[in-house]
């Protein structure tokens, strides 16, 4: 008959008669919390990068951004070479290796 069931949700480690009730945040809150300011260190190292930019001239700019998307592609797993620049690779290879026998 003493049961209460809303005394168990966040206030689970005070006792039932108890008049003080725990007041914070709840998990949901905390989560949205913890979002957002991964949202805003994302958006400070996106203008950080983007004012480092501009300081640039054009030739350390593009390698900048050919190592960035080399790095990402790192990241993700995937090949640093497509498919097709691999198969094209090889055709050029093998072709030079009939004209090199055929000439010897």
């Amino acid at each position: 008959m003493g049961y209460n069931k809303h005394s168990i949700s966040q206030n689970y480690k005070l006792p039932s008669f108890n008049t003080q009730k725990f007041e914070g945040l709840s998990s949901k809150q905390i989560k949205s919390q913890e979002l957002a300011n991964k949202n805003n260190q994302e958006e400070a190292k996106k203008e950080l990068l983007k004012s480092h930019l501009l300081k640039q001239d054009k030739p350390t700019r593009k390698r900048m951004k050919k190592t960035l998307k080399k790095s990402q592609r790192f990241l993700a797993k995937k090949p640093m070479l497509s498919h097709k620049k691999v198969l094209k690779q090889r055709k050029i290879v093998l072709s030079q290796r009939k004209i090199n026998k055929v000439e010897e």
